[in-house]
């Protein structure tokens, strides 16, 4: 049985708040594992407004739409089945930075559960984690934010096999699963599903959950070590506070108005998945001198460019495709952004 010191966390189902951003080492090991496959860094940080100089300073803060768009960057150009699984297993805890070696200085495996539900949501995005003790049994459940079914995939691969591999790290390699439920269809590589966690491996199931014994909970850690505990825990807040202070709303904003050609969601609705009040996000974008307004015109007057050059579009068909029901708005707005019309601009860009 688990010891009573463990925390009344894992008595009773714990959903962790999704977090709008986190550190950019949390998207580290997989832009290296896609490097040295050959994937060029320009193709892996396309659309994410994310650079090479940002990717090697490991506390650069980054939003939920970035580390979206540059997974799908991954999966768009990787003909590996199951690099989630792969990059998950090649895990070690020195990759989520102070948080990780906080964890590496724990007394127990109960000590580490703990920690990690009450700071996961900070380091992992578009998935909560979800801890319970039931039956004796220690259950880890993902819940993933996303309707893309390779995405989520990745994501529960990823989380799952990252885990098991920090278990492994933390004890000593004594910590093996009971089983593992995956809520998507057996893919191919199957077989490396039970290589890695040395369990029965169930797919097409309600959920998403790794069950472990919870006598693990009182297993200790190998790294143990209450001095260093001390100094990574306050390494640990104080990034900790600089990431919920960090907060930037106009890549934010900018990166929902960019994330599905022709939709253009209402300053309401990305209020709403900021997690913030519609008044609020007005007065955070002013406060950076920039209005929603603003970035929604500057949204459709680039994808406006795109087409107009990149496509043999007629003008209201790239009219519709930046929202304007009316070409002859269109094209009045497209002059007070460019200074010429639609038509004039298409010729004077292609030489017509």
């Amino acid at each position: 049985m688990a010891t009573a010191a463990i925390s009344s966390i894992l008595h009773g189902e714990v959903v962790l708040p999704e977090q709008h951003q986190t550190y950019i080492l949390t998207l580290r090991r997989v832009f290296t594992y896609q490097l040295e496959r050959g994937i060029s860094e320009e193709v892996l940080l396309h659309g994410t407004d994310i650079s090479r100089k940002d990717m090697d300073e490991p506390y650069c803060v980054v939003s939920t739409e970035q580390a979206r768009q540059f997974y799908l960057n991954v999966l768009h150009h990787s003909d590996q089945p199951g690099i989630g699984l792969e990059v998950g297993w090649l895990s070690d805890l020195a990759d989520a930075g102070a948080y990780g070696l906080a964890l590496k200085t724990a007394r127990t495996v109960g000590e580490v559960i703990e920690e990690s539900a009450q700071n996961y949501a900070f380091y992992y995005q578009m998935a909560d984690w979800l801890v319970r003790t039931e039956d004796d049994e220690l259950r880890l459940r993902i819940v993933t934010h996303t309707r893309e079914p390779d995405l989520h995939r990745f994501l529960v691969e990823r989380i799952f096999a990252g885990n098991q591999a920090n278990a492994e790290e933390l004890s000593g390699g004594k910590i093996q699963p009971i089983k593992l439920l995956l809520d998507y269809p057996e893919p191919e590589n199957s077989p490396r599903y039970e290589q890695i966690f040395q369990c029965p491996v169930h797919f097409s199931q309600r959920l998403c959950e790794l069950h472990y014994d919870a006598a693990i909970l009182d297993l200790p850690v190998v790294s143990y070590d209450p001095e260093v505990k001390e100094v990574m825990k306050a390494l640990r807040t104080n990034l900790l506070a600089r990431l919920v202070s960090n907060r930037d709303v106009v890549s934010e904003v900018k990166l929902h108005l960019r994330r599905e050609p022709g939709q253009f969601p209402s300053l309401e609705e990305i209020a709403s998945v900021l997690a913030m009040s519609s008044r609020t996000l007005r007065r955070r974008l002013s406060e950076k001198e920039t209005s929603f307004q603003s970035l929604l015109d500057a949204q459709r007057h680039r994808l406006a460019r795109d087409f107009l050059v990149g496509t043999t579009l007629n003008i209201q068909q790239v009219a519709d495709y930046c929202g304007f029901n009316d070409a002859r708005n269109f094209t009045q707005a497209f002059k007070r952004w460019q200074g010429s019309t639609p038509t004039e601009y298409r010729e004077a860009t292609l030489g017509i």
